[in-house]
């Protein structure tokens, strides 16, 4: 007999029912006789006892007066006469699925060396979304209208056009309730370098070439 998948937990109500039944097959139990005989409430018998009648350790049935009455189940006696469950042995561990690398699979004596074979075509990139509208806008003060629903979006655009140094653009709304944007001269940067100092004018003295200083000192006039 193949042994249940539920085993009562040891000092449980439904372990000392079942030891009960396991030494006594021929006896039945009332509701009013498991209260007496192990000491727990009526409300909550069924509950307690339920694993070990779905598992066929007990049977629970009406006796001629209508109340239950709990007997031995027809599986009974897969627990020991001392009441002990053998224990459910643990699961065995699976072992890791060994990983096998995609390139230890490759017989290289198979592969054969083709000369001559012409690269795949590289497929071109479609163009992005905005860059139709862009093209349109070649020199700074063209602009075009634009229905105002697309005012952010082509915004977040310039940002990323200006920053990658595909020109300057504004976008704004018009006075008539519309929208438009502009292709505008770059703004002039807030930190130009500058002008050189020019260098101070040299003095007389400094413009004395240096074959001057070389020339003797006149001599001093004698005494009369």
């Amino acid at each position: 007999m193949n042994a249940p998948a539920y085993y009562p937990r040891p000092g449980s109500l439904a372990a000392q029912v079942v030891y009960f039944f396991r030494t006594n097959a021929g006896e039945e139990l009332t509701l009013e006789d498991i209260v007496t005989k192990f000491d727990t409430s009526r409300g909550n018998i069924h509950t307690q006892l339920r694993p070990a009648v779905e598992a066929g350790l007990l049977a629970r049935d009406r006796n001629a007066d209508g109340e239950y009455i709990y007997t031995a189940g027809a599986r009974i006696d897969v627990i020991s006469a001392t009441g002990d469950t053998p224990a459910e042995p643990a699961p065995k561990a699976r072992k890791p699925a060994r990983f096998t690398s995609p390139r230890h699979q490759v017989d290289f004596d198979t592969l054969v060396v083709e000369k001559g074979v012409p690269l795949p075509r590289q497929r071109a990139k479609p163009p992005a979304k905005w860059t139709p509208l862009f093209d349109k806008l070649a020199e700074p003060g063209d602009s075009i209208a634009i229905p105002p629903a697309i005012m952010v979006a082509l915004r977040a655009e310039t940002v990323k056009r200006t920053k990658a140094g595909s020109g300057h653009y504004r976008v704004l709304r018009t006075d008539d309730g519309g929208a438009r944007i502009w292709r505008i001269e770059p703004p002039a940067s807030k930190h130009a370098p500058a002008k050189p100092a020019e260098a101070p004018k040299a003095t007389a003295a400094q413009k004395t070439p240096w074959r001057a200083l070389d020339a003797p000192l006149p001599r001093a006039k004698a005494a009369a």
